[in-house]
């Protein structure tokens, strides 16, 4: 009981904005999950073909490459928080745009653009988290992040699947968004009161061209192993993205598909604190490793879910992954300083939106003509990046922190 007391201690007297910052995970992924797992039912629901949704998630991707590069080199050079601000009007009006829009195209040209959001809100505000506290405690920091990313996204699940039960389908998507809009500006509030100063960058090889300031960064690091690496992986979220449609296929409820996600999430939730503070105690490059792993299993689950039976140990392997999830950003902040950090990590997305252009099309091709070809592509590529990572990802590297 005293240790459990002393490690409780030692969470609680973490910085203020530990726990800030985690706040505004809460509300912001209560949003996007909310969003993303409702939308593709939304699709269904206007007669658009789920093959579409594939190519709305790479064009998502397409707009991000240009995008995400100078906001992360703006971000290290003159601050997050007005980065923020900016993405959630982003949001905001997306979500506006969809509620009142009667072109069904034009609410699917939308959507393409908020997973935008996600990927600057993640650029710049993870920086802010990685260095609030020293490395030692970062498993544990990013751990509690998780902890309130994964029960804002249950909880938003879970009232999407309340709306879908208990409303008529143009009601209750209407509801959704409108919730969705009202958490948005909760989110903007939280912001307000992120503390920045953490964030300042170090280096003074901004002012010598963006170029430049790039290649400094992957002189230094190994950034080429873990942007490869993004490439093989980058089937599984597009994957990940058609599990709502793959339970209308095996006949479950819009309703109930949203209560197993939901519930799947909140076991994340619960488990995500416990992979923080492994990650703290154990070698962070191996825990990256068991990461890509759980993909393997995760898909190669999913190809035989043809009842709700295996479709929920799918979803529930999904929830154990996630307790890997607060060590892959440790291990990844490990490896760059304080001031390189928005420009290292945009580099990262990008590379993944890079990715993301094709595989979704190429996702949703395959999906139309066999989901299990499509799955087998994503354990093809989540097992030649266990092997690439395995051989070639570094060992964390010592505290890198400014303080």
């Amino acid at each position: 009981m005293p240790k459990i007391e002393e490690e409780l201690s030692k969470i609680f007297s973490l910085k203020k904005n530990v726990w800030i910052i985690s706040f505004f995970f809460f509300f912001y992924f209560f949003v996007e999950d909310l969003l993303m797992k409702a939308f593709p039912l939304y699709i269904k629901h206007l007669g658009i073909s789920a093959s579409w949704w594939g190519y709305i998630l790479s064009g998502a991707s397409l707009l991000s490459i240009s995008i995400i590069p100078p906001i992360g080199a703006i971000a290290d050079k003159h601050g997050r928080k007005l980065i923020l601000y900016c993405s959630l009007i982003l949001a905001i009006l997306i979500v506006a745009g969809i509620l009142v829009s009667p072109f069904v195209f034009l609410v699917v040209g939308l959507m393409a653009l908020f997973p935008i959001t996600k990927s600057v809100n993640n650029i710049t505000i993870n920086p802010l988290l990685a260095h609030s506290e020293s490395q030692k405690d970062r498993g544990v920091v990013f751990g509690i992040r998780d902890v309130f990313l994964h029960s804002g996204a249950a909880i938003g699940t879970f009232a999407g699947g309340w709306f879908l039960a208990t409303s008529y389908s143009n009601s209750s998507f209407q509801n959704i968004y409108l919730t969705t809009l009202s958490v948005l500006f909760i989110t903007g509030i939280v912001v307000y009161f992120i503390d920045e100063k953490n964030g300042n960058p170090t280096s003074n090889d901004f002012e010598e061209g963006l170029f430049k300031s790039f290649k400094e960064i992957n002189d230094k690091k190994s950034l080429f192993t873990l942007s490869l690496l993004q490439v093989f992986r980058g089937f599984y979220p597009p994957l990940i993205a058609f599990i709502p449609i793959l339970g209308t296929e095996i006949g479950l409820k819009s309703s109930h598909i949203m209560y197993v996600i939901a519930s799947s999430t909140g076991v994340t939730a619960l488990l995500s604190l416990v992979g923080g503070k492994l990650s703290d105690l154990l070698n962070r490059k191996k825990m990256y490793l068991t990461d890509i792993f759980f993909d393997l299993l995760i898909l190669f689950t999913l190809i035989f879910a043809r009842n709700i039976y295996v479709f929920s140990l799918g979803l529930g392997l999904m929830a154990i992954n996630s307790a890997f999830y607060a060590n892959i950003n440790a291990y990844i902040y490990d490896l760059f300083e304080e001031g390189q950090a928005s420009r290292a990590v945009s580099v990262l997305s990008s590379t993944a939106k890079l990715t993301g252009v094709f595989a979704p099309a190429i996702v949703g091709f395959l999906w139309g003509i066999d989901q299990k070809i499509a799955l087998s592509l994503g354990i093809l590529g989540s097992g030649i990046a266990f092997l690439l990572g395995r051989y070639r990802l570094p060992e964390s590297e010592k505290d890198l922190d400014v303080n």
